[in-house]
């Protein structure tokens, strides 16, 4: 399955509203369920879309020559006097997770990075909890730099979880 990451637009509000109320999908991004309606999800992609320090990109799923947003790819907090962001990425579309589809995108991703943005350094942060994706990443070269010990606070389970900063540099992706 072919992935491309590209601009989005006013068209993606609806995904972005349904995808901000998922439970699931919070608690993998570590981030508060919430309810927006179509115009605050088109306020959202204008803030992001125009922030100057940030890449936000659509996962689009090429499929019978039509593209299909799947999910949200992100370079946020790019600093770029010390060449380091943030990397964020979801697969918002249930039925295309575990399908390999986020690693996809992830290399395209650090490769918007590292060959095109000329950054030297891209981190990301991940529940301690969520091994799935630590597991990913670790295949993908990147390091843990440290845990941010009861970083998270697990609304569910009313509880503080630990967070894990992971650190790939691009002198190690093209050795």
């Amino acid at each position: 399955m072919e992935i491309r990451l590209k601009e989005i637009n006013y068209s993606a509000a609806s995904y972005i509203s349904k995808w901000k109320l998922d439970s699931f999908l919070s608690k993998k991004l570590m981030k508060k369920k919430e309810k927006i309606n179509l115009k605050e999800a088109e306020k959202w992609i204008d803030i992001n879309s125009s922030d100057k320090n940030q890449v936000l990109r659509g996962i689009f799923l090429i499929k019978e020559n039509k593209k299909i947003l799947i999910g949200l790819a992100r370079l946020m907090f790019i600093d770029y006097k010390s060449k380091v962001a943030e990397l964020g990425i979801y697969i918002g579309e249930k039925k295309y997770i575990g399908l390999g589809l986020g690693t996809k995108a992830i290399k395209l991703l650090i490769i918007k990075a590292f060959l095109k943005l000329k950054l030297r350094k891209i981190f990301l942060r991940v529940n301690k909890k969520n091994r799935a994706a630590i597991k990913l990443y670790e295949k993908m070269n990147f390091k843990i730099e440290g845990i941010m010990f009861q970083n998270y606070y697990n609304r569910e389970k009313n509880f503080f979880e630990d967070v894990i900063y992971m650190s790939l540099f691009n002198e190690k992706l093209f050795k």
